[in-house]
């Protein structure tokens, strides 16, 4: 899928506007250097902190998207954004009958062994709560159109959409745009990229945010709340609140919205 966008470049002239070609792709075999490339768009759009917190080292940050990437490689899909810079934008996103880190394939990915580095609170963290091993499903996001990210604990979600629902679509699962390219339409193109895959296989979208400002900007563009939740995250002493979204692209349903109690993590 192709589209332009209208691209303040540098130019010798601050009023001189580049129309730059850009295309939206799904890498199911990506070579070493896309995989590098999707690694830093992830890394730059959450500042360098993707899950410091919990982490608690600077120098793992890369090597957790790492894995996650290649994770999404084996049982997932990676959509990206090309420019002639190379790749400016990404998603890791699950299909119908996808899960990230739902399989072992997937956590020897880089998983695993990232697990042998961090202490013992991260370590179950991760293990327990991070991939779904608990009975909670919560998601955690940041700005929209920049970066986006799921935690993995499904089974709260399925709560609010109902049993099987997120199993039955595309769920978003990292999204994320290089600073330097925000602000352009590149997310909810690539966003867009996503809904009309989802939309031939006959599915709808799913996804998550903690930032009440998003929430407007999705209903703008058809997701509807489909509950919330609230839930721990090691290293952040207060609870986060989660919206859970959907966009039906398919058959439309009625559905309550429903709100459940705080997950804690201890």
């Amino acid at each position: 899928m192709y589209y332009r966008v209208g691209l303040s470049l540098r130019s010798t002239h601050p009023s001189v506007v580049v129309m730059s070609t850009f295309s939206t792709n799904h890498l199911p075999n990506p070579t070493e250097d896309q995989i590098t490339q999707t690694v830093k768009v992830f890394y730059e759009a959450f500042n360098r902190k993707f899950f410091l917190a919990a982490l608690q080292d600077p120098t793992l940050v890369e090597p957790l998207i790492k894995s996650l990437v290649r994770a999404t490689i084996v049982g997932g899909q990676l959509h990206v954004v090309d420019s002639l810079a190379g790749i400016v934008g990404a998603t890791l996103c699950f299909g119908p009958g996808q899960r990230s880190l739902g399989s072992e394939e997937q956590k020897q990915q880089g998983f695993n062994q990232l697990m042998e580095k961090v202490n013992k609170d991260a370590r179950r963290w991760f293990t327990e709560y991070f991939v779904g091993l608990s009975n909670y499903g919560v998601v955690a996001s940041t700005s929209f159109s920049c970066v986006q990210v799921t935690i993995m604990l499904h089974d709260s979600v399925d709560r609010v959409h109902g049993p099987g629902v997120q199993d039955q679509n595309y769920h978003i699962q990292i999204f994320g745009v290089l600073p330097e390219y925000q602000g352009k339409g590149i997310g909810k193109t690539l966003l867009h990229h996503i809904e009309q895959k989802a939309k031939s296989e006959n599915a709808d979208v799913v996804l998550e945010t903690i930032q009440p400002r998003n929430v407007s900007i999705y209903e703008k563009l058809g997701y509807e709340v489909q509950g919330t939740t609230e839930f721990s995250h090691l290293g952040i002493p207060e609870p986060l609140k989660c919206w859970i979204l959907r966009k039906r692209l398919t058959r439309p349903e009625t559905f309550e919205v429903k709100s459940f109690d705080k997950l804690e993590f201890s």
